[in-house]
């Protein structure tokens, strides 16, 4: 739970991760802010390279999918951190589902993205205008940045930024 100015901000991580990396960065967010934290899940098969090359699809055709209810309730949150990878230069297409499920439920939103080399600004982008929210705050990661020093500097930038909103 975040405090700010004395005042507690119930907060809950909802992200989405293929591969790991993004569930790495959930979790260690999640650690930091002392908040809770729910995984997406759908019952696609998206492992191997047909696995990558549908989610790919479906991620650049904007497809809804068919995603399993979150077990805790956006509503009874102050913020939500939202996190996706991107793929195809967007949100992967279960974070979409889950806005378009759940976003009359957000009240604030933050949102985190974990990428090749490109794409988080326009999935960012793309997540405000979904959610009908502007981000609180936002972060980029590329994976090359997840494997250094940089990453925690980042995340503590994050976690800062978040608290003094």
């Amino acid at each position: 739970m975040i405090s700010r100015f004395g005042v507690k901000v119930k907060t809950l991580i909802v992200y989405y991760s293929r591969t790991g990396k993004t569930r790495m960065v959930a979790h260690k967010l999640s650690s930091m802010l002392g908040c809770d934290i729910e995984e997406i899940t759908d019952k696609e098969d998206r492992s191997g390279p047909i696995g990558f090359l549908r989610s790919g699809r479906q991620a650049r055709d904007k497809e809804l999918i068919d995603i399993n209810d979150l077990s805790k309730d956006p509503a009874s949150y102050d913020m939500i951190i939202i996190g996706t990878p991107v793929w195809a230069w967007t949100m992967a297409s279960p974070v979409r589902s889950f806005i378009h499920k759940y976003r009359d439920r957000f009240n604030k939103v933050a949102i985190f993205c974990t990428c090749g080399s490109v794409g988080a600004d326009s999935a960012m982008s793309e997540i405000e205008v979904l959610s009908g929210k502007k981000a609180l705050s936002f972060l980029g990661l590329k994976n090359a940045e997840l494997k250094e020093d940089l990453c925690g500097q980042k995340l503590k930038g994050f976690v800062e930024e978040i608290k003094n909103k």
